[in-house]
């Protein structure tokens, strides 16, 4: 245990004076080996202040992030919408298994598996304002090697998270945003990519909203251009990646 707590303090030196983003990744990753974890990721699910980009520290294999961005999962992942919902750990073989867990929540633990994800745990860390982001750890085996890791470092995984969390917020927020890279929606515009988010057709947003299925339309049309993308999925990927909005 002294060892552990030696290596902690060895961590919140190392991440308290990174100038970087990326030094910041190396400390969380030498940390997570230290531990016995295969894998790590911080998302900043809600930026603190509107314009600011998201954020996505991960030592997952790039194509399952690909993929993981690409389909959207972000706004169905149970781990993330855990994470929304308690201050608590939280272990993802509890969440799997939840009896109201939705066949697309299913198919992404499936899929993470297939990829050397199996097991793993997410902790949620809050602010500034009104900042929002996870912290997840994971394993490639699922025979209860992770239970016993999770059992005796989930305080450690949380105040890490929490260290890293207000170290990347601190170098965020010190750099000057630049905002001709900003992408500007309107009120009504957030409101249609967030039903679209939520799995609304063009119809349904627009019986939500009092509009009609053509202005919705429209409206999509106009955020795809702004936003450089091709279609409403992509659309909706980087609006919540980038903090307009949050599903």
């Amino acid at each position: 245990m002294s060892s552990v707590l030696g290596h902690t303090e060895t961590f919140i030196d190392k991440v308290s004076s990174a100038k970087t983003i990326d030094a910041v990744f190396d400390a969380l990753r030498e940390q997570v080996d230290r531990l016995g974890f295969a894998h790590f990721c911080y998302y900043l699910i809600r930026p603190p202040q509107e314009g600011m980009g998201g954020v996505v520290i991960s030592s997952y294999p790039h194509d399952w992030r690909v993929r993981y961005r690409e389909r959207c999962y972000a706004k169905h992942d149970l781990a993330l919408i855990s994470a929304n919902e308690s201050l608590l750990p939280v272990d993802w073989d509890k969440l799997k298994k939840n009896p109201r867990i939705t066949s697309t929540q299913t198919l992404i633990f499936t899929e993470a598996a297939s990829v050397g994800i199996r097991s793993g745990g997410t902790v949620s860390i809050r602010g500034p304002g009104h900042g929002l982001a996870s912290f997840s750890v994971s394993t490639a085996q699922n025979d209860g090697s992770f239970a016993k890791l999770w059992a005796e470092y989930r305080h450690e995984v949380h105040l890490m998270a929490t260290y890293a969390h207000e170290k990347i917020m601190s170098i965020l927020l010190s750099q000057p945003q630049n905002r001709d890279k900003v992408v500007r929606l309107s009120q009504r515009e957030k409101e249609c990519l967030l039903w679209a988010a939520r799995g609304k057709t063009n119809w349904e947003t627009a019986a939500i909203l009092g509009i009609t299925s053509n202005t919705v339309s429209e409206h999509i049309r106009h955020i795809t251009r702004k936003m450089g993308v091709y279609h409403k999925t992509h659309a909706v990927a980087r609006a919540i990646m980038d903090g307009l909005i949050a599903p």
